[in-house]
């Protein structure tokens, strides 16, 4: 079934790597609910396997991001197996505190095969991982299972860096909304998994949020450029 998919519009007009490429293919995707995706063509057409991981190999990703996942921490637990647990891709999701089903980030990087070149390897190698821009989140990898008592990323010893001096407890709002996830890989690459508030209600507030979440998110890419020269910095969906 899939291979009837590939040879059909508009999967046909992906362009397959070949044997030995190294190149890395980047994905970014707004999916407007991902509960609903494998409602539209061409998903609707899987007949089984219905997850992110069929999807994601169909489109021959490497790395992939997606905005406005509009889940809630109960609907993700309900997509586990389909967004979380994939066979081939290591997830990283961030979901709103406040705004339940409004928002949300998914950042997915391909598991690298034992046979790929050492270069591709690294760039495919997650070795530090974050959510949102300010670092005030608490970190997920403190032994801590309280939120209340985890330390937050930036005062992590494991943590990317780079961070602006944006207080505590604006940190929390700014990043309270689910829309960003941060990886660094073992290149020295840095990819922020993003999207940008737009308020569309034109709003004082929502401006000054976008405009502040912005300023913040440029900001703390200008430091580590300036602090990690090594490192590449790449941002979608802003």
């Amino acid at each position: 079934m899939n291979e009837e998919l590939l040879s059909k519009d508009p999967l046909n007009k992906i362009i397959s790597k070949s044997k030995g490429d190294s190149t890395i293919r980047y994905i970014t995707f707004n999916v407007n609910g991902v509960k609903t995706i494998f409602n539209y063509h061409p998903w609707n057409q899987l007949k089984n396997n219905k997850d992110f991981n069929t999807l994601f190999n169909l489109l021959q990703a490497d790395i992939i991001t997606l905005q406005e996942l509009k889940l809630t921490e109960t609907s993700l637990q309900q997509q586990m197996s389909q967004l979380v647990h994939l066979s081939d891709y290591k997830s990283f999701i961030s979901i709103p505190v406040t705004k339940k089903g409004y928002s949300g980030v998914g950042l997915f990087i391909r598991n690298p095969k034992s046979n790929e070149n050492k270069k591709h390897r690294k760039h495919l190698t997650v070795i530090k991982a974050e959510e949102g821009i300010t670092g005030w989140l608490p970190s997920s990898s403190s032994s801590s299972s309280s939120s209340a008592n985890k330390i937050p990323y930036r005062e992590s010893a494991n943590n990317i860096g780079g961070y602006t001096d944006i207080e505590k407890l604006p940190g929390l709002h700014l990043d309270s909304e689910g829309r960003c996830v941060c990886v660094e890989l073992a290149d020295n690459t840095v990819i922020f998994a993003v999207y940008c508030p737009a308020n569309s209600q034109c709003t004082y507030d929502g401006e000054l949020f976008r405009l502040t979440f912005i300023k913040l998110l440029l900001q703390r890419c200008y430091n580590l450029v300036k602090l990690y020269p090594k490192k590449k910095l790449l941002l979608w969906e802003i």
